[in-house]
């Protein structure tokens, strides 16, 4: 695993933060800052980027906000998240609600992998198959 750190653009409010995200590569930890702040951050870096440039002066340091760890285990925070996206989209207007049920899915594969062991990924999974296709996960295969 590596260790990467984002930070923040000027105008916003995280702006003398850093964000340090675990994960296998610099793609997971990029789906997974997406996931938790949308576009709404800076640059990303390697430990070792960040750390050189801190040392050489070409930034000051920030403070860390906790370390996110991608993973197949998803975290009860992380899981509200999914929870209330998915009920946003069953409350919006129905007008494309498949694709964006489609989406979700997706999105959810991509930070926890498509064969997740984690039974709230799975139960959620689950949840968002049943009311994008109207079957049971089981019972379409």
């Amino acid at each position: 695993m590596n260790k990467y750190y984002f930070t923040f653009m000027t105008g916003h409010p995280l702006r003398n933060y850093v964000k340090p995200i675990v994960a296998t590569d610099l793609e997971t930890a990029m789906t997974k800052m997406f996931f938790l702040y949308g576009t709404k951050w800076g640059i990303d870096y390697t430990e070792e980027q960040y750390l050189e440039s801190i040392a050489n002066g070409s930034m000051k340091p920030k403070t860390e906000l906790g370390t996110t760890y991608c993973g197949s285990v998803i975290t009860f925070g992380e899981m509200k998240t999914w929870i209330e996206r998915f009920y946003q989209i069953l409350g919006a207007s129905q007008v494309n609600i498949n694709k964006r049920l489609d989406e979700m899915i997706k999105d959810i594969c991509s930070v926890y992998g498509y064969e997740s062991t984690d039974e709230y990924v799975q139960k959620l999974f689950k949840m968002i198959w049943e009311e994008r296709y109207g079957v049971s996960l089981y019972d379409a295969v």
